[in-house]
């Protein structure tokens, strides 16, 4: 049985939770700071539901990071998706695949949905497409381009002045060649009017405005200042000093072709231009040697008046230099009889009959009777002998 002294020992040894007061053993409230002692069963509860409560939340928490991971992961896999995409777009339509990367444009903005960047992408594919439009017999201009009319549109709100000027200026366009295919009237001279007002110096306004007075054949009003304004057009686009090849090509393809003998004469100007600045006729040799193979050749009687406004403009010693520098483009037919002869025969009406007549002998070694030109190269042949013999 315990003792007095061990009982007070031990009460000595109680001591309160929360102000370490002595305390007798067993005593379950402090008299001191009235705090309990031992924890009530109310209280284990709570501490527990707070142990749980903890283990929950961290729980959540951890259940949350792995959500945003993945959310993230997947938003990750699908920017890398799209940039995927507009990439093989950009490859596709260098390619000249404009509807199929147009496609994979498609797909990029499936992936998501309204991306400023696909936009800007597909903005910018639009003008491409309209600048480099081929369509096959069974299309007409309006099957290929009204899906791109929205793209433009977006693009002609852009907040860069040159980038709305040139949206503006392919919408131009893109209605012109609409407009060819004779199923109604679409607003042309106001989108460019309205590209120029953006930026004066916008050098697609400025070329398609010249190639579209060429367009307008059903229009009298057209027919007697096309040539000066589109003169004044290209003339504004090239002193841009950007893409210059390109105004170039444009210039070539609005004058090549015409009855016209005005035009004509403007491409050959263009040509001797582009000869002087060392350029190529990107692809329209054939065209130049034919032609002035034609204007060599002609036979006297039959009055030309296109031969007319070239030796208004030209001398035969420049239309000889200009024919020199283009057959060389064309490989496979500078040896050809025909040509041989239109340039023995340039050089001849140049004032050179010394020239010219050894350059109609050579070719008279091999001549066939089968020529078109073998009587005028029999008569020029006897023609330049006596003149010669004679001095």
């Amino acid at each position: 049985m315990p003792s007095r002294g061990d009982d007070l020992s031990e009460a000595r040894n109680s001591h309160c939770v929360a102000c370490l007061e002595p305390l007798h053993v067993g005593a379950r409230r402090c008299p001191h700071c009235q705090a309990a002692q031992r924890p009530q069963r109310w209280q284990l509860i709570g501490n527990a539901l707070k142990w749980i409560g903890g283990v929950t939340a961290l729980l959540s928490l951890f259940l949350l990071v792995l959500q945003v991971n993945n959310v993230v992961s997947t938003w990750t896999d699908r920017q890398e998706s799209v940039t995927a995409l507009i990439m093989a777009s950009d490859l596709q339509a260098n390619a000249g695949d404009h509807a199929a990367a147009w496609g994979l444009l498609d797909q990029a903005l499936a992936l998501e949905p309204g991306s400023t960047r696909v936009q800007a992408h597909r903005v910018d594919l639009a003008m491409l497409w309209v600048r480099n439009i081929v369509k096959s017999p069974d299309q007409t201009f309006s099957d290929i381009l009204n899906p791109l009319l929205p793209s433009l549109y977006l693009g002609a709100v852009r907040s860069s002045a040159s980038e709305r000027a040139d949206a503006l200026a392919h919408i131009g366009w893109l209605n012109a060649l609409k407009s060819l295919d004779r199923k109604g009237k679409f607003s042309v001279d106001e989108q460019f009017d309205a590209a120029l007002v953006a930026d004066p110096d916008n050098v697609f306004a400025h070329t398609w405005q010249a190639m579209w007075s060429y367009l307008q054949t059903d229009k009298p009003d057209y027919v007697e200042f096309r040539l000066d304004r589109a003169r004044a057009n290209f003339d504004a686009a090239l002193a841009t000093g950007k893409r210059r090849q390109w105004i170039q090509q444009m210039q070539l393809e609005t004058y090549l072709g015409h009855y016209n003998a005005a035009a004509r004469v403007e491409g050959l100007v263009v040509a001797v231009r582009l000869k002087a600045e060392g350029s190529e006729l990107h692809g329209n040799a054939v065209y130049f040697q034919r032609d002035l193979t034609d204007l060599a050749t002609l036979r006297e009687d039959r009055g030309d008046t296109y031969r007319e406004a070239v030796l208004n403009q030209f001398t035969w010693n420049e239309i000889r230099e200009l024919y020199a520098w283009v057959s060389p483009m064309v490989p496979d037919t500078i040896n050809q009889p025909q040509v041989r002869y239109a340039f023995a025969r340039m050089t001849e009406l140049a004032g050179e009959p010394a020239a010219a007549l050894t350059l109609y002998r050579s070719l008279l070694l091999v001549a066939s009777e089968n020529y078109t030109f073998s009587k005028e190269l029999a008569d020029a042949v006897s023609r330049l002998d006596g003149t010669i013999d004679s001095n």
